[in-house]
């Protein structure tokens, strides 16, 4: 395999390794009560599950933006505008996160 070729199986097994490691930090990071970290890496974890499933149904690179919507729109995943402010809401991600624990 070239430098040049696309491995599509590799490429969605770092995005959700990276997910997955930013899953770890923020969890730590809830227990340390440093909860905008955890949120920062929350959104990350989010985030790069979604360039995953962009690489999945686009058989191609994810693009470099950071926007959840914007991302889960390229993914063909409309949200309402009550799951836009659910993605978006600190607090929802804080909740959701207690509630996994």
């Amino acid at each position: 395999m070239t430098g040049n070729e696309f491995d599509e199986g590799k490429i969605i097994s770092y995005w959700m390794t990276e997910a997955n490691e930013a899953v770890d930090v923020a969890a730590h990071l809830f227990e340390k009560k440093d909860y905008s970290y955890a949120l920062f890496f929350g959104h990350l974890a989010v985030e790069k599950m979604i360039k995953a499933l962009f690489v999945k149904r686009n058989k191609k690179h994810a693009p470099p933006i950071h926007n959840l919507v914007r991302l889960a729109n390229l993914c063909e995943i409309y949200l309402d505008e009550k799951r836009i402010e659910q993605l978006l809401s600190s607090h929802h991600l804080i909740l959701k996160h207690v509630i996994r624990i």
